[in-house]
């Protein structure tokens, strides 16, 4: 299972995003409405072609939305984050999603690049170190089911406060959660 959270800083990039999403999955490649076009977000995740952040990234892109890469040095070394860069002229901000000085920087840097204030986020980020490591379900190292539950989960809420502290968004700002299983 693997999980994206795309959180909508405006109730305009809202509908604009998720027209976006449901069409990329009805409509013919290479064929664009720039649904996005003047949209600048974050995303987070893009690990190599088969992440969810990866198609997404690719889709926002040729829908005329501009957007910062970002993941986890780490991850950034595993994986193959520069071509999706290279492909959507993005630029690339190494950060960790556990760490809130990272994503002070990350907001910071992204805002500074973007050029003035962010319309989305995609938080698309999830690790269990139980898993990789092929442990049980029943066979789990807690310390390591707690490391993969800040680098999943609480990161998201970190990302979100950081936003919401550095750029002003009220608490009543919605997001959307999409959920999918592979």
């Amino acid at each position: 299972m693997s999980v994206a959270v795309l959180y909508l800083l405006s109730d305009n990039t809202k509908s604009t995003i998720f027209t976006a999403l449901i069409n990329s999955t009805t409509k013919q490649q290479n064929m664009s409405y720039n649904l996005l076009k003047g949209k600048k977000g974050i995303i987070f995740g893009a690990l190599d072609e088969r992440s969810i952040a990866w198609k997404t990234a690719e889709r926002v892109h040729e829908e005329g939305g501009e957007f910062v890469l970002t993941n986890a040095p780490i991850a950034m070394r595993m994986g193959t984050i520069n071509q999706l860069a290279e492909k959507t002229g993005s630029q690339i901000i190494p950060a960790d999603a556990t760490s809130v000085e990272d994503l002070e920087n990350l907001v910071e840097k992204s805002m500074e690049i973007l050029g003035g204030k962010l319309d989305f986020v995609l938080h698309s980020i999830g690790m269990s170190i139980n898993v990789r490591k092929g442990r049980h379900y029943t066979d789990q190292k807690y310390d390591w089911t707690q490391k993969g539950t800040d680098v999943s989960a609480m990161s998201f809420h970190k990302v979100i406060i950081q936003i919401k502290n550095t750029i002003g968004h009220k608490k009543e700002q919605t997001f959307l959660q999409c959920l999918f299983i592979k």
